[in-house]
């Protein structure tokens, strides 16, 4: 009678070959707003309001009691609603709703029924002064995936090849000059000009 080996598995034929893995990283805000905008990404000024509603968000402007209050993100009759300071400028207005619509899409699978989000005037100009620096992360990540709703890459590459001045770009697409040269000076990736 032969001699039987004991079964032992050949590592090399059972495991197949390992590939190093690669390091997470999100995706960036110029591919998350570009999903965002797939539908209504090619009018300019961008829907806003129209963007919030696909998100199941609504909109609404009011005055506040306190003075410093910019934007408040509360459930209003069953339905998360963005109250925003109608003493604000328009263009000022664009922004701290994209603001809101970016933290509801950066952060959407995490927001809890009964969220609610307020933040001052004063968190939105002075954005470099947290105190906590994941906070400082949060609200700059924000504040790019805003800035990249607002200005689409497609619209940012049409006024690369144009010869209009920093503040008629802002003016087509409804943002103020310095949140345009913002936009400008925000580390763009490589897709955000195909």
């Amino acid at each position: 009678m032969p001699l039987q080996r004991p079964f032992v598995p050949i590592a090399h034929k059972v495991i197949r070959r390992l590939q190093p893995m690669r390091p997470y990283s999100p995706p960036s805000e110029a591919s998350m707003a570009k999903d965002l905008l797939d539908t209504h990404g090619t009018l300019s000024p961008v829907p806003l309001i129209t963007l919030c509603h696909t998100q199941g968000l609504t909109v609404r402007r009011t005055t506040f009691a306190t003075p410093d209050v910019a934007i408040v993100v509360i459930p209003y009759h069953g339905l998360p609603t963005i109250f925003v300071d109608q003493a604000a400028s328009a263009a000022h207005q664009r922004f701290l709703i994209a603001h809101a619509l970016a933290h509801c899409v950066l952060h959407g699978q995490q927001i809890p029924d009964n969220y609610s989000l307020v933040e001052s005037y004063d968190r939105f100009t002075h954005s470099h002064n947290f105190s906590d620096d994941r906070a400082s992360c949060v609200e700059c990540r924000t504040n790019r995936l805003a800035r990249a709703i607002l200005m689409p890459p497609s619209k940012m590459a049409q006024w690369l090849r144009s010869s209009l001045s920093v503040t008629s770009g802002g003016f087509l697409l409804a943002v103020s000059p310095s949140q345009f040269r913002q936009r400008l000076r925000d580390r763009l990736s490589a897709e955000d000009f195909h």
